[in-house]
C-alpha cells in the first residue's frame, strides 16, 4: 500500500488548524474590543481556580442564574436562554418572583425539590412561570417529570407554564433514556450549559444591562466555558504567537485541539450573532 498521502494529509492539517485560529483571533479581538470595559473577553482569564462557582456544588451555579434572571432590566439573558415565543424581551425583564429550592412532598411522603422558579409577569393574562432543574454531573434525572409536575400543581398547574432540564450537551443520553422509559418526560425541555454561555454573551453582546449585571455575566460566561465546557483560556499574546501554533499542531490529540478551537469559536459567533 502506498501512503505517500500521509504527509499532505498532516499539512492540510495543519492549514486548517492555522486557518481556524486565525478566525478565532479575529472573533476574540470583536470581542476584546466589546468587553474592553471589563478587560475583554472572559476566554482571556483562566477561571479554572474561581472557587465562587465548584463543579462539585450545583447551588452555587443555580444561584448564579437565579440572580442573572432576577436582576436582569432588560430580559434579553433569558429570552434567548428560554426561547418562549414573547412580544418583546421585556417580558423577560425583572420577573415579579424568583424562587430558589421550592419544596413540596409526593404522596408517598418523599421530599422534591425545585431548583429554579421563575414568575414573569403581574397581570394573569400575560403571567407565565418557568420551571428549570440545574444539573452539571449529577446523572439522577428520573425523578424530574415528577417533581415539575409536584410543583406545576402546587401552583393549580397554571395555563402558561414551562419545564426545563439544564445539563450538559455529553449528558444528553441520559435524559435520551429517560424519555424512553417515560414518553411523557418529553414535555421537559433540555436545554444545555452551552447554551448559557451563548446566552450570556448575546447578553453582554448587546450591553444594554448596568456594569454590575455585565460583571456577573461575564463571571459565569467564563465559568462555564472552562469549567463546564473544557474550553482553555486564550491569552492574547500566545494566541498570535507563531510558537502557539506550532505548539497546537503538534498536540498529539489533534483531533481534539481542533474541535475545541471551532467550538471555541462557534460560541463566540453564535453570541455575538442578532447583535447591533
Amino acid at each position: 500500500m502506498n501512503w505517500n498521502w500521509l504527509p499532505e494529509l498532516a499539512y492540510a492539517r495543519e492549514l486548517w488548524l492555522y486557518e481556524l485560529i486565525e478566525l478565532l483571533n479575529t472573533a476574540l479581538s470583536k470581542w476584546d474590543q466589546k468587553l474592553e470595559i471589563y478587560g475583554g473577553d472572559p476566554a482571556r482569564t483562566d477561571w479554572s481556580l474561581f472557587r465562587l462557582l465548584r463543579l462539585n456544588i450545583e447551588n452555587d451555579w443555580s444561584d448564579m442564574l437565579a440572580w442573572l434572571i432576577k436582576n436582569s432590566q432588560h430580559g434579553h439573558f433569558a429570552e434567548a436562554l428560554f426561547k418562549i415565543d414573547r412580544n418583546d424581551s421585556k417580558d423577560f425583564a425583572l420577573p415579579t418572583k424568583v424562587d430558589r429550592e421550592l419544596s413540596t412532598r409526593s404522596k408517598d411522603g418523599n421530599a422534591r425539590r425545585a431548583d429554579l422558579l421563575i414568575t414573569f409577569g403581574t397581570e394573569p393574562s400575560a403571567t407565565f412561570h418557568i420551571q428549570m432543574e440545574v444539573k452539571i454531573n449529577d446523572p439522577n434525572l428520573e425523578k424530574t417529570r415528577e417533581t415539575a409536575e409536584m410543583i406545576a400543581s402546587e401552583y393549580k398547574n397554571p395555563q402558561h407554564w414551562y419545564d426545563f432540564l439544564l445539563i450538559r450537551y455529553s449528558n444528553r443520553h441520559l435524559w435520551e433514556n429517560v424519555t424512553k422509559k417515560d414518553p411523557q418526560s418529553k414535555k421537559i425541555r433540555p436545554i444545555y450549559w452551552r447554551d448559557v454561555a451563548i446566552a450570556l454573551r448575546k447578553a453582554l453582546w448587546i450591553q444594554k444591562e448596568n456594569h454590575a449585571w455585565n460583571t456577573w455575566a461575564l463571571t459565569l460566561c467564563g465559568a462555564i466555558e472552562t469549567k463546564i465546557l473544557n474550553l482553555a483560556c486564550l491569552p492574547a499574546k500566545e494566541m498570535t504567537s507563531l510558537s502557539y501554533k506550532n505548539k497546537l499542531a503538534a498536540e498529539t490529540i489533534i483531533q481534539r485541539v481542533l474541535w475545541l478551537i471551532d467550538e471555541r469559536l462557534r460560541i463566540l459567533n453564535d453570541g455575538a450573532n442578532n447583535g447591533s
